[in-house]
């Protein structure tokens, strides 16, 4: 039995299979094509002279479409060409993963796997090079390519990178061992954590499982705030209210991260134009929710939320505190936590970071990874070999210059070298969660 695999290389065929896209993409608005279909025209379409779109449509042997991997290829001088998952860069999308229907795992990760590594990629750059005008889009499904049995790979790629990806899936592992068996060398490091709290099924059990001290806390603001009619959330209903809603957003989150002395996201503005754009999609499907917080008629908090079966994603968020409301964050979470549990919610995702204020509201940490699978032929090596002895001699000097500064010794597993030690990126959503 056959797989075939259609690879997309052109921005205007991703609208053609959407529907396609968001039955394989499940739950999650990260996955979905709303999202990543939104991000390639933000930073992958800008950037055609650097970057090509390469999705591929696993089929099966009856024509039906049972997975898809969300990637696009970018050249790097050191690393040669790189596959990655949309979505990436500032927007900081979690939860990333092929996308598959539930119980095809291991027939799209092997279909993936055979039809990346036919051939010499080597051979297919020579035979069909990227154009260099960024006006166009080279076709690589046109590269007359047999299925699974083929002389030559279907699009050239070295080093596939994969992050921030959740540590431990099914499906990753899964393609891990599938790309193993065709001799691609893999590595893979851990990047920090999600955090989500699991929701019970009362608010007053919720409470319990806090301190002391803020159980107290949030039981006066409730009743002293919210039941008094002081403290009300609002939440965008119609697609008139999203300007507003978005131009308040960004404006807390920007006050609030100067007050701090730190960038803001929207500062760039390809995030601020991404968001804009796909809000009313998300809208219209369902999938997105915009709070905000007035406190005596004073905007002190806005929430940017993800909905998922049963799952909340709190994606962004600005906060201004004020004399009235010390603590904006905490008081929004109160009311949006609660109305989560009235709702039957189960989880309610914090997302990528180790802000400390995530483990005070009782949220478990959940393993982040980058994975790194370099193309089993000789030149990919050599590329990841550079890449990789320079990403630990950078590491190794960051941590060198801390341990100087703090006189401490190194750890024993730092000095081992493990990868498990050796975290390969800063958090870059530092700027997503505010102190609560």
């Amino acid at each position: 039995m056959k797989y075939m695999v259609d690879w997309l290389t052109r921005g205007e065929q991703l609208a053609e299979i959407a529907d396609i896209w968001n039955r394989l993409a499940g739950p999650v608005p990260f996955r979905r094509w709303e999202w990543l279909a939104g991000w390639w025209r933000c930073y992958g379409q800008p950037n055609q002279g650097r970057r090509r779109l390469a999705v591929g449509v696993v089929k099966d042997p009856a024509g039906e479409a049972i997975g898809l991997a969300p990637w696009y290829i970018e050249r790097s001088a050191i690393r040669g060409r790189v596959l990655r998952f949309l979505g990436g860069d500032e927007v900081c999308s979690d939860h990333l993963n092929l996308l598959c229907l539930p119980g095809r795992e291991d027939e799209v990760a092997e279909a993936l796997a055979q039809w990346l590594n036919q051939g010499s990629p080597d051979r297919i750059l020579r035979e069909f090079p990227p154009s260099e005008d960024a006006g166009q889009e080279t076709d690589w499904t046109q590269a007359n390519v047999s299925p699974v049995c083929g002389d030559k790979s279907p699009i050239p790629w070295d080093l596939i990178e994969l992050a921030y990806v959740d540590a431990d899936d099914p499906t990753l592992e899964i393609f891990l061992r599938c790309m193993a068996r065709q001799g691609c060398w893999i590595e893979r490091a851990p990047v920090g954590h999600c955090w989500v709290i699991e929701l019970p099924d009362t608010w007053e059990a919720f409470l319990q499982r806090l301190s002391n001290h803020r159980r107290r806390r949030l039981r006066q603001v409730g009743r002293l705030f919210f039941t008094t009619g002081r403290a009300v959330v609002h939440t965008v209903r119609r697609p008139e209210e999203l300007p507003k809603a978005m131009d308040l957003l960004v404006q807390l989150h920007r006050q609030r991260r100067r007050q701090l002395g730190q960038p803001d996201c929207f500062v760039s503005s390809r995030f601020e134009t991404f968001h804009r754009q796909i809000a009313p999609e998300l809208l219209a499907a369902g999938l997105l929710e915009l709070h905000w917080l007035e406190v005596d008629g004073q905007p002190t908090a806005a929430e940017y939320h993800l909905l998922g079966d049963g799952t909340i994603y709190v994606y962004q968020s600005g906060i201004a505190p004020t004399a009235e409301c010390p603590s904006p964050g905490e008081w929004i979470y109160l009311a949006l936590v609660r109305r989560a549990i009235e709702r039957g919610c189960r989880y309610f995702d914090l997302l990528r970071g180790d802000e400390a204020y995530k483990a005070h509201w009782r949220a478990t940490p959940r393993r982040l990874e980058t994975l790194w699978i370099a193309a089993p032929h000789l030149s990919a090596g050599w590329r990841y070999g550079i890449y990789r002895t320079g990403r630990r001699v950078k590491q190794w000097l960051r941590r060198w210059l801390g341990q100087e500064n703090s006189s401490q010794p190194l750890s024993s597993k730092e000095q081992s070298g493990s990868t498990d030690a050796l975290p390969s990126y800063e958090l870059a959503s530092s700027a997503r969660g505010e102190n609560l």
